[in-house]
């Protein structure tokens, strides 16, 4: 059957079918750490290759003092933690559309209703709801149909377990397999 997790080969030998990806394999997890090496490349602008342990060492100045090497980004700074701060905040104008420095503490007071009933004002996207979590859902969803090339839903319906002629049970394999 087409749908069968089990393939024979030549001799009969039953052969779980993985569905996906399939395993990982040494040439699959080379090509993630090229990808990764490439971004360490495009955010620190060096090569993670050529750092070392010799890269950590102490480095001395005409005075003979000591100092350590930083590698990376270094340390955190008033300026860099200003820009980085600066950064979240044009995220958040990006995503709620307003300033973040526009609101103040009078944002989160209560407020009451003619019968004096007190209530807390919610700023922002206010309190998750069914339908919220249902769009963020099929979000995810249609992430991983795009990343994995199959509905997630289809896997959930389908049997997980098998048992061969000789009574072995046999797992089914979903996505990259096991490592």
């Amino acid at each position: 059957d087409e749908d069968s997790e089990l393939e024979y080969d030549a001799d009969g030998t039953a052969w779980v079918r993985t569905v996906g990806t399939g395993a990982l394999t040494v040439d699959v997890l080379e090509d993630m750490l090229a990808e990764v090496k490439d971004l360490y490349q495009d955010v620190f602008g060096r090569d993670a290759d050529a750092e070392s342990d010799e890269d950590s060492e102490l480095e001395y100045d005409a005075d003979g003092t000591a100092w350590v090497r930083t590698v990376g980004t270094g340390a955190l700074t008033v300026d860099v933690l200003e820009d980085m701060l600066a950064e979240v905040k044009d995220l958040y104008q990006d995503v709620f559309g307003r300033d973040a420095d526009a609101e103040s503490d009078e944002d989160s007071e209560l407020e009451y209703d003619a019968d004096g009933t007190a209530w807390k004002k919610t700023v922002g996207q206010g309190p998750l709801t069914a339908s919220v979590l249902e769009d963020k859902l099929d979000e995810v969803k249609a992430l991983y149909r795009e990343r994995f090339g199959e509905d997630v839903d289809e896997g959930s319906e389908q049997e997980t377990f098998e048992y061969d002629e000789d009574g072995t049970l046999w797992s089914k394999t979903v996505g990259k397999g096991p490592l």
